[in-house]
C-alpha cells in the first residue's frame, strides 16, 4: 500500500541519514577528546505540526540513540521551522550558526542551500536531495567535497523515466503538464534532463509530444513529504 511504502522509505531515509551523522560526528568526538561534552546538533526544517515530517525526525532521533547519541546527555538538537515561510530560511540557517552548532541537518535542497550560504565550515547532512551534484551542493556523489553530504534520490535522472512511464501508461498524451518551482534548487536541473530527453523531443517520432511548464505556487509550495526535494 501507499502507507506502507511510505513508511519503508522514511526508515531507509532515516538509516540512511542516522550513518552518515554517525560517520561526521565520530571524527568531532575523536577530535575534541572533551569528557562529557555535549554536541548541538542543529536541524532547519519545514513545519513541526506535519505528521510526516515529525515522523521523518522522530526515525532520525531513534536511529542515533541507537548508535550512543542520545538526546540530553550527549547531544542537544536545536530545531529551526520556516513554517511554509521560506524567505525566512537564510535567516534561520544563520542562527544556528551563531549557536555555533556542530553539526546541521537539512531537510531538502531548498534547506541544503540555505545552510550553504550561511556556512562554508559546520558539516550539513541533507535528509533527502533530489540532485546534489546538478545544484552544485556537493561535487560529486562518490567524492562530496565541501563540507555537505546527505542522502541524494537522483530526481535528475528519475524525472525523464518517469515521463517515459506516464507516456507508456497514457500512450494517447500529446501534452505533458510539469509544476515546477524555481525556488527549489533541484527543480530546474531535473525540468532541463525532462526537456532533453531525446525520445520526447519534437519530431522524435510517434511518441513526441509537448510539455508545458507551470510554476507551482499557492498552497502547493511545501506541501506532502516529497516537497521541495
Amino acid at each position: 500500500s501507499l502507507v506502507t511504502s511510505y513508511q519503508v522509505l522514511m526508515r531507509m531515509i532515516g538509516l540512511a541519514v542516522v550513518l552518515t551523522l554517525s560517520l561526521v560526528l565520530a571524527p568531532l568526538v575523536a577530535e575534541a577528546q572533551q569528557p562529557g561534552k555535549v554536541y548541538r546538533v542543529g536541524i532547519l526544517a519545514n513545519k513541526a505540526s506535519d505528521p510526516a515530517e515529525a515522523r521523518q525526525w522522530q526515525a532520525l532521533r531513534l536511529g542515533l540513540r541507537e548508535r550512543g547519541w542520545i538526546e540530553g546527555e550527549n547531544m542537544l538538537i536545536e530545531y529551526r521551522w520556516a513554517e511554509g515561510n521560506f524567505t525566512r530560511l537564510p535567516e534561520l540557517a544563520a542562527d544556528l550558526v551563531r549557536l555555533k552548532v556542530d553539526l546541521i541537518v537539512a531537510r531538502s535542497s531548498t534547506f541544503v542551500q540555505a545552510a550553504k550560504e550561511a556556512t562554508p565550515s559546520i558539516p550539513i547532512v541533507f535528509l533527502i536531495h533530489a540532485d546534489p551534484v546538478g545544484t552544485g551542493h556537493v561535487t560529486s556523489l562518490a567524492r562530496p567535497g565541501g563540507n555537505i553530504t546527505g542522502l541524494a534520490i537522483l530526481m535528475t535522472d528519475l524525472a525523464p523515466q518517469m515521463l517515459e512511464l506516464l507516456i507508456g501508461a497514457i500512450p494517447v498524451a500529446k501534452r505533458t503538464a510539469v509544476l515546477w518551482d524555481p525556488d527549489t534548487p533541484s527543480h530546474p536541473p531535473a525540468l532541463k534532463a525532462v526537456g532533453e530527453s531525446g525520445e520526447y523531443a519534437p519530431g522524435a517520432g510517434a511518441n513526441s509530444g509537448r510539455t508545458d511548464r507551470g510554476r507551482a505556487g499557492g498552497r502547493l509550495r511545501g506541501d506532502g513529504p516529497s516537497a521541495h526535494t
